[in-house]
């Protein structure tokens, strides 16, 4: 995030690592926060907009680790499969496909070859990544060929729903460097 604006209230400070975490309300369900951890050496500059007296602080919630260890162990698996998406140096469409497919298959059983999209080793994606464009590249895969053509199929009709459809879309704020 580059020149973005965050606003929260300050849920933590550890000097040490000079890391801020901040807390603020959800934009797409009242229920939930988003926290934000921020490294300040990041950062371009911190307002303080008003401050607590320790009367009005409360005690902070615990928080679940093994929830949060599989929300970063789930976040690097993505940003993972997006640069392997990236590398492959193919348009938007194919890494949405791409992505589109490890985010419902495991990351061994996606992968790239080429321009190609290779599911379970055996079924190849080709541009231009239409049903009639998926193969496979052994005898005796039928069944894995047939799913990974319905799992296309179903990526088209999604992405032409939401083509005659109104999208919208929500932007994030801080304020860091880098």
């Amino acid at each position: 995030m580059y020149d973005d604006l965050i606003e929260g209230q300050v849920m933590a400070f550890d000097l040490n690592t000079r890391l801020l975490v901040l807390k603020n309300n959800s934009e797409t369900c009242s229920r939930l926060n988003n926290v934000f951890i921020i490294n300040l050496q990041h950062c371009k500059d911190i307002n303080v907009k008003k401050e607590v007296n320790g009367a009005e602080s409360q005690e902070p919630q615990s928080i679940n680790l093994q929830r949060l260890q599989n929300r970063v162990r789930n976040q690097v698996e993505t940003k993972k499969r997006l640069v392997s998406a990236l590398k492959a140096n193919v348009g938007e469409d194919a890494q949405n496909l791409y992505m589109s497919l490890s985010k419902m298959l495991t990351a061994e059983q996606v992968s790239w070859s080429g321009p190609d999209i290779v599911v379970f080793n055996d079924v190849l994606i080709k541009p231009p990544y239409r049903v009639e464009n998926v193969e496979a590249t052994t005898s005796g895969r039928q069944r894995e060929l047939d799913y990974v053509k319905k799992l296309v199929m179903n990526r088209h009709k999604q992405l032409n729903n939401n083509s005659s459809g109104t999208s919208s879309s929500s932007e994030i704020n801080s304020s860091t460097k880098n």
